[in-house]
């Protein structure tokens, strides 16, 4: 664990709260308690970085999906609170925890910039140059997945086609 503070954390960051935001999905709240443990240690990284205890905030989504963000409580809090100023770093395990979609995630990309807030991906923080580089890998691998997907579904479709052309003795 880094016990010195990064560059990029700026006394203007340590006068907001830092974030311990957590997402455990439905599978792993049965099957995953690590994953709900790992993400909880977070906090010892704003300790380290100079957050006195009362400014951490715990922000958690319980069974819920990272595919929307409309649909966790947590999320959403954290989005006012960013919109509000009062966050100056958001602390995640991974960035998947914030969400899976490369929307949602451009769009937080947008506040933080916006009101000068940082993300610690573990002990990594992220400046806007490797934001914009996760998002931009992220929507152009969906876009790829989805444009395989359509391609294999378009050839599927064209196969019955031909097939329900052939005769069925000839099949």
């Amino acid at each position: 664990m880094k016990t010195v503070r990064p560059h990029q954390i700026k006394p203007s960051h340590i006068q907001r709260v830092a974030v311990i935001y957590q997402r455990v999905g439905v599978a792993q709240v049965a099957n995953h308690v690590g994953s709900f443990m790992f993400q909880t240690r977070l906090r010892a990284l704003p300790l380290a970085w100079g957050w006195p205890e009362e400014r951490i905030v715990f922000i958690a989504d319980e069974a819920c999906s990272g595919a929307s963000g409309a649909l966790r409580p947590g999320f959403t809090r954290l989005l006012k609170m960013l919109d509000e100023e009062q966050v100056g770093i958001i602390c995640v395990s991974d960035l998947s925890r914030l969400s899976r979609s490369p929307q949602e995630l451009f769009a937080i990309r947008q506040v933080c910039h916006r009101h000068a807030t940082l993300v610690a991906v573990e002990e990594v923080i992220w400046d806007d140059n490797t934001w914009s580089m996760e998002v931009i890998k992220r929507i152009f691998t969906g876009f790829e997945s989805k444009q395989r997907s359509e391609a294999t579904r378009r050839g599927i479709r064209a196969r019955k086609a031909r097939l329900a052309q052939v005769p069925r003795s000839v099949r």
